[in-house]
This record gives C-alpha cells, sequence and structure tokens, in this order.
C-alpha cells in the first residue's frame, strides 16, 4: 500500500535533478532516501526511476505515482494546517538565526498571551545559531533572520528594515564624530558573534572594501560586548535595539555608518532586513500569521 511518505518522495524526485537534490527537498539524508527508494520499489517490485541517467528521470510507474502526489499531497497539506489551527495554541516556539538578543520581542508579542492565556512563549536560545533544522523538524514555529532563507518548504516573509550602528564607550574618540567610515574602524578591536565570517555584516563590508580591523573578538553573548565595550576594550556593530538601554544610561554611545562613498542618493547606514521563517503549512489563519503581523509594526518596542 502507498504512504503518505512515498507521494512526498515522488514529488520531491519529480522536481529534482538527482537524488541529492531530493534528499535536500525532503530534508532527509541521502542513505534515508535509498531506504525509502527499495522499500517502495518492493513494494511496485518495480523501479521508480532510470538508473544511470543525468538528470534524474522518473519510470513509467514513478510518473504516474508523481502525478498522484501533486494531485492530493497539497489537499492533504491544507487539511493538516486547518486542523492545527482549530485548537487554541498552547505553545510559541522562536529561533532566531541573526544572533542579536530580542528583549522587545515579550512586549511586542503580549497581544496573544491575552488572546490566548495558556500560550507560552519560549525565545530564541541564546547560543542557538543555526535554528532552521529544528523549525523543519517542526521543533520550532517561526525563525527571525536577517537574511533571506530559501529552502523547500519554508516562507521567508520581510517584517521591518533595521540600522546596524556602531557602538562606542561614551568617552571613545569616534564618538567625536556624527557618522563613521568604515577606514576609521580598522584601528580598533571590533567584537562579533561566534558565527560565519559571512553572517558578520561589519567584517563583510570591511572585506568588500579591502579594509582589515585590528583584530575581531568573538563573543556569544550580547551582555558581554555592550559591558567590554563600555570598558572602552574594542567597539562593535549591533541593532538600534541592542543600544537603547545602555545609550540611555549615558555607558554607550552609537553612530551610523556612512557606506555612501559620497554618493548623495544611496541611504545612508548599514540597513538590514528582519525575516520571519516558517513552514509553509501553517497558513492565513494560524497563530504564526498573527506573530508575522505584531513584529511588523515592532519598531514602538525598541525604545522600552
Amino acid at each position: 500500500m502507498l504512504k503518505l511518505n512515498h507521494l512526498a518522495m515522488l514529488e520531491a524526485m519529480s522536481l529534482s535533478r538527482s537524488l541529492a537534490e531530493t534528499a535536500q527537498r525532503l530534508h532527509i539524508s541521502p542513505s534515508a532516501l535509498s531506504h525509502q527508494l527499495k522499500d517502495l520499489e518492493s513494494l511496485l517490485d518495480a523501479p521508480v526511476y532510470k538508473r544511470k541517467t543525468k538528470p534524474l528521470l522518473l519510470s513509467d510507474k514513478g510518473e504516474v505515482i508523481a502525478k498522484l502526489a501533486h494531485q492530493v499531497l497539497p489537499s492533504i497539506r491544507e487539511t493538516q494546517s486547518l486542523l492545527r489551527t482549530t485548537v487554541s495554541p498552547t505553545s510559541l516556539r522562536i529561533g532566531a538565526r541573526c544572533h542579536y538578543c530580542f528583549d522587545w520581542l515579550f512586549a511586542c508579542l503580549s497581544p496573544l498571551q491575552k488572546r490566548y492565556p495558556e500560550l507560552e512563549i519560549q525565545l530564541p536560545q541564546a547560543n542557538d545559531f543555526e535554528p532552521l533544522p529544528k523549525l523543519v523538524s517542526q521543533d520550532l514555529d517561526i525563525v527571525l533572520s536577517s537574511e533571506m532563507v530559501s529552502m523547500q518548504g519554508l516562507q521567508c516573509d520581510a517584517l521591518f528594515d533595521f540600522e546596524m550602528r556602531v557602538l562606542l564607550s561614551s568617552h571613545h574618540p569616534l564618538a567625536s564624530f556624527e557618522t563613521l567610515n568604515l577606514e576609521q574602524l580598522k584601528d580598533y578591536a571590533i567584537f562579533c558573534f561566534p558565527v560565519d565570517w559571512a553572517d558578520i555584516d561589519l567584517f563583510v563590508q570591511m572585506q568588500a572594501h579591502g579594509i582589515q580591523a585590528k583584530q575581531w573578538i568573538k563573543t556569544n553573548s550580547t551582555q558581554s560586548i555592550l559591558q567590554r565595550v563600555a570598558a572602552s576594550e574594542g567597539i562593535a556593530c549591533l541593532p538600534q535595539w541592542n543600544i537603547t538601554r545602555f545609550q540611555d544610561l549615558g555607558l554607550v554611545t552609537s553612530r551610523a555608518i556612512d557606506l555612501r562613498g559620497g554618493s548623495e542618493e544611496l541611504k545612508s547606514g548599514l540597513w538590514k532586513t528582519l525575516y520571519a521563517v516558517h513552514r509553509q503549512a501553517a497558513n492565513t489563519g494560524s497563530i504564526v500569521e498573527q506573530v508575522k503581523q505584531l513584529l511588523s509594526n515592532a519598531e514602538p518596542y525598541f525604545e522600552r
């Protein structure tokens, strides 16, 4: 008897150029895919794809099953999604790929807790720098990302733009400037998070302009970065919402980074977009859509 995972496998195979790509679409290992193929072909007593062909080609029986999969799986997924949204949610699990603390999240999402008194909101873990596998495995409901995510089965929606600013101690020599250019930062140690260099925005910008910083110091904690910058041990580049509280205490100050290179047509500052990433099965009426709507209007909470 055909199973749902057989249909999902043939659907993915029909959209892929190789078995490796199929495994990626299904978020399973190549060995797990091989096991599923063996199970289905044993059931059919016939191959479902043509061996030794590039790109991947389905057999006649494989084509029949793939056609069935494309017909029935969308309806099954929609029904599953509707069934999930008829029950009041009891938990909302949020992850983050952008490595910044989100003190404003609880206040921003407070209307949800009023609407659903039993709802437990779990915020991003400080050291969980790659939460997407947990989103795919349904251990998270939504992931915040400062980069666009393109993965099979996931939807990525822009929430709002935010500025990355240079964080300085209040008596730092660079604090006398209204804005800073990248060249001015090269003589200082720069604190950053322990992620891939390609995910460190200031590093990417400096590399693109052929500028080397004196030293990069990776640390897990936003709080540690703020405290060490306040102690004049170095500088950092963080979103405005991380800086406001310390800045109000007079411990640090911040400056915009001017990347225009003399052009008045470009927008001043290092700007990013915050995205909400979630599984496509979450439909318009779900709590995920309510979360996205609240987060899209989060800016007033940054100052709290």
